[in-house]
């Protein structure tokens, strides 16, 4: 298990979860999402927790990812939602005879 976090290598990753489950070692798959967190990819583990009936061991991990996830939104939404709160609230369509859109303000 420390191997495969030290390997960086996420394909290894993944084939010792595969492992885990294969040889009925059920607190070793739930022991290597936390070791090897930043390797897994959260579909695979979601996948493979509902295949294997683990989805009790694998929701700390999906949890942090989660609150990881929501964290990362909430950093970009943050400048995302600054800038169009400076943008009038109203905005009309012009459209040209040569049937180009323009979207303009309304203030």
């Amino acid at each position: 298990m420390q191997h495969a976090a030290e390997s960086r290598d996420a394909e290894l990753a993944e084939k010792l979860l595969q492992w885990f489950l294969e040889e009925g070692r059920r607190e070793c798959f739930a022991a290597s999402l936390f070791t090897c967190y930043d390797l897994l990819h959260p579909d695979v583990v979601l996948e493979l927790a509902w295949r294997h009936d683990l989805m009790d061991f694998a929701m700390p991990y999906f949890i942090q990812v989660t609150r990881e996830y929501l964290s990362k939104v909430s950093m970009w939404a943050q400048p995302a939602l600054a800038c169009l709160q400076e943008w009038p609230l109203h905005f009309t369509l012009n459209i040209n005879p040569l049937r180009k859109i323009t979207v303009v303000g309304v203030e």
